[in-house]
């Protein structure tokens, strides 16, 4: 998948990423990091959301992360602390009333993380995310490999809570796809050993 060199692991949770429950994200975007030197983000950014601007929806559904988003040489445990400390853009409400406390700029439970070169490839574009329910109690997080041609539906998925960030990972997660092609592949199998 990725560069066997890149150190992968996450820290357990980050509480702090899930304190933002009270703001409205409809408008948010998705943080995108680098792992790996030399690689242009801004074409990145531009090839993961092609899908959304031709939808016609005209703000951005990824973004360069700010202030830093080139980890070259680090771990994903600096990238997890970078988007942590990030600015999440927040937009206070006026009004004092119930509801939503503002608007916030940047999708603070997950984001993407560029992990080869060649990012279109398999293994060149992690999905970072804080679980969801009793899983992710105390903002445990958790991490998978998506193909490039599934981010706009990963994207805008998330983003409009068509499914929640659990559900997005059985559906995307690249390892799960193959571990259920193998399980397919065992079931005719036994199919046409049971037909002998």
């Amino acid at each position: 998948m990725a560069s066997s060199s890149l150190d992968l692991t996450l820290p357990e949770a980050a509480p702090e990423l899930t304190t933002f429950g009270k703001y409205n994200w409809s408008s948010a975007a998705f943080y995108l990091y680098t792992l790996i030197p030399g690689v242009n983000l801004d074409d990145v950014a531009a090839g993961l959301q092609e899908e959304w601007y031709e939808d016609e929806n005209d703000v951005p559904i990824i973004k360069i992360a700010q202030p830093e988003a080139d980890f070259s040489g680090k771990t994903l445990s600096d990238v997890v602390a970078a988007h942590v400390a990030a600015d999440k853009g927040i937009k206070a409400e006026k009004s004092k009333g119930r509801g939503s406390k503002g608007e916030i700029a940047v999708y603070p439970k997950a984001f993407v993380v560029v992990t080869k070169k060649e990012w279109k490839e398999d293994g060149g574009l992690l999905w970072v995310y804080v679980m969801d329910g009793k899983k992710g109690r105390g903002g445990k997080l958790d991490k998978y490999f998506f193909k490039f041609e599934d981010a706009y539906l990963l994207l805008s998925g998330v983003l409009f809570s068509d499914y929640t960030l659990n559900d997005a990972k059985e559906r995307f997660d690249i390892e799960a796809q193959h571990s259920d092609d193998d399980d397919d592949e065992e079931e005719v199998t036994t199919e046409e050993e049971d037909d002998d």
